[in-house]
This record gives structure tokens, C-alpha cells and sequence, in this order.
């Protein structure tokens, strides 16, 4: 007896997902428990019903499956009337939603909806490198100079002569970054990283 195991299509947006905040499905009930949250949710359209309110306009049920499982959304007219074209079966989407908890049971109500591959071009990833030499810096500045700006952050770290680490954001950033696994550590994290410098005690970790 065999078994056939199969990727879930958001497995590719792996560090989108988590450099946007969004909240797989199994945690949206916690979310929610506070009080009404807003909250980022992915997913693959599943299926979709739409109908008339009393009002004559329309409304939609969408359900969504992520890696955690599935879940229905709600949409009414105004959302629905933008996010149409994405409620084909298949189609994998960013859904900004109101979560709300009504006794046992779970309302989530859409505020936006938009194609994941759009919500990835807007998604600034980056990568942080560790120098052994100072003299590095000017020739990866000069490259992100010549090709041209784009939004992933690139942070370099070099050893001061007293021990410490300073961080530098070099502006220009990057175009492109490899796929999830490709070997690069991003996105890079840290306080004052925004464009300035951040003297800090060396943490001991490898450099690369």
C-alpha cells in the first residue's frame, strides 16, 4: 500500500507568507478570541457561491484552503465586485479579513483581495551578509548601483578591530532573490538596520 504526498501551492510563497504576517488557518480561531482581529490569510480557491442580497446587490462565500486546512470567507459587494476575476477554482490569493468569533462560530468577513503573485512583487525580501573584510562593501554597493533599485534589503556585517559587529544598509537593494532554499539568509532582521549603522556585542554565530 502506497501513499502519494503532495505540495500545497502556497508551499512556493513560503517567505512571502511569513514576511507578510499571515495567519495560517488553524490559528485564526485564537486570533479572534481577543475581539475582532484583522488579519492577513492566504489560501487556494476551493470553491465560490455567490448570491443576492435584499438589497439587490451581490454577495459571495469563497472557501480557501491553506496548508493547515480550509476555511470560508465572505464577501460582500464592494469586495466582491473588485475580486471576481479571482474566484476561479485554483487561483491562490491574499485575503485581508475581519475574524470574529459569534459564539462557536467563526465569521470571516473580506476588507481586500488580491492575486498572491501580485502580493509577492510588492514583498521587499533581503539578505544579510556577513564580511570578513571591510573592502567587500564598495564592490557590492557599486553592483546594486549598476543594476538598479529594487526592494529587498541588503544588509552587510563586518568586525570592527575591537570585537564588535556593525551593520550597514546598503541602498540600491535587490531586483530578484533566489527561490525558498536557494542558501541565502533573508529577510534580514534587527533594529537599526533602516539606513543607518548598529554597533552591537558580536553574538558568536559563524560568519560566512
Amino acid at each position: 500500500m502506497g501513499f502519494h504526498l503532495s505540495a500545497h501551492p502556497l508551499d512556493t510563497y513560503r517567505a512571502v507568507l511569513q514576511r507578510l504576517g499571515v495567519t495560517r488557518s488553524s490559528h485564526i480561531a485564537e486570533r479572534a478570541k481577543g475581539g475582532a482581529a484583522r488579519l492577513k490569510l492566504a489560501g487556494t480557491v476551493v470553491n465560490s457561491k455567490e448570491r443576492p442580497t435584499r438589497t439587490g446587490s451581490r454577495m459571495a462565500w469563497v472557501t480557501l484552503s491553506d496548508t493547515a486546512g480550509s476555511y470560508e470567507v465572505t464577501l460582500f459587494s464592494e469586495v466582491l465586485s473588485r475580486s471576481r476575476d479571482l474566484l476561479a477554482e485554483g487561483t491562490i490569493v491574499l485575503v485581508t479579513a475581519e475574524a470574529r468569533l459569534e459564539g462557536e462560530t467563526l465569521r470571516l468577513t473580506a476588507q481586500e483581495m488580491e492575486g498572491m503573485e501580485r502580493a509577492a512583487q510588492g514583498v521587499g525580501q533581503g539578505i544579510r551578509l556577513w564580511l570578513e573584510a571591510s573592502a567587500a562593501v564598495e564592490p557590492i554597493r557599486a553592483l546594486l548601483t549598476r543594476e538598479g533599485r529594487g526592494k529587498g534589503r541588503v544588509v552587510v556585517v563586518a568586525r570592527t578591530g575591537t570585537g564588535q559587529e556593525v551593520e550597514l544598509a546598503l541602498p540600491g537593494g535587490l531586483q530578484r532573490l533566489a527561490p525558498a532554499g536557494a542558501g541565502h539568509e533573508g529577510p534580514a532582521r534587527g533594529g537599526g538596520c533602516g539606513g543607518g549603522l548598529n554597533t552591537s556585542e558580536p553574538p558568536g554565530r559563524p560568519k560566512a
